[in-house]
């Protein structure tokens, strides 16, 4: 593998992470907490 290829999937994994981050808790905002 190159290594270019390596730190853009890993940029590209940890850009996933943040925007879940982000999204998960307006997500379950809404919702009625048991």
């Amino acid at each position: 593998m190159k290594p270019l290829f390596l730190s853009s999937v890993r940029s590209g994994l940890m850009s996933l992470g943040l925007i879940a981050g982000l999204s998960a808790p307006s997500l379950a905002g809404p919702m009625p907490k048991p």
